[in-house]
């Protein structure tokens, strides 16, 4: 966290230091730190922003697991449909149907609503979808 905030020489240093990402200078203490944030949860866990264009401070970190923190990237796209929002992992996790078979459907012109939907799709329909696209 320190080093990709503040050291220019960091691999990271862009995606964060370099985009105005900066650390609480409170937790400039450990003690302080430790004070606003707590133990952390496990070995699975570690720190992570709830706002990515916000930087580390209490009331922007929490400690999250991996696939939390893959599900809390910017450049994830976002579906909304019958009201949820949330990722495509995240609708698939919900409706059953695999990540890789929803993708691929997306990829072929699908619409969402067809991309997640434990249904197959009837023979041609995403040919249909594609060649419908196409022109």
């Amino acid at each position: 966290m320190r080093s990709r905030c503040n050291n220019p020489k960091d691999r990271a240093y862009a995606d964060y230091g370099g985009r105005g990402i900066s650390i609480e200078p409170r937790w400039d203490s450990f003690e302080a730190f430790l004070e606003d944030m707590g133990r952390r949860p496990s070995p699975a866990h570690s720190i992570d922003r709830v706002d990515n264009n916000k930087g580390y401070c209490a009331a922007n970190c929490r400690w999250a697991t991996w696939k939390q923190q893959q599900r809390n990237r910017r450049n994830n796209k976002i579906y909304t449909i019958d009201g949820v929002t949330a990722t495509l992992p995240e609708h698939c996790e919900r409706t059953g149907v695999k990540y890789k078979t929803a993708h691929m459907r997306l990829s072929k012109g699908a619409p969402l609503r067809v991309a997640i939907s434990p249904e197959r799709p009837k023979y041609g329909t995403l040919r249909r979808l594609n060649q419908r696209n196409a022109a």
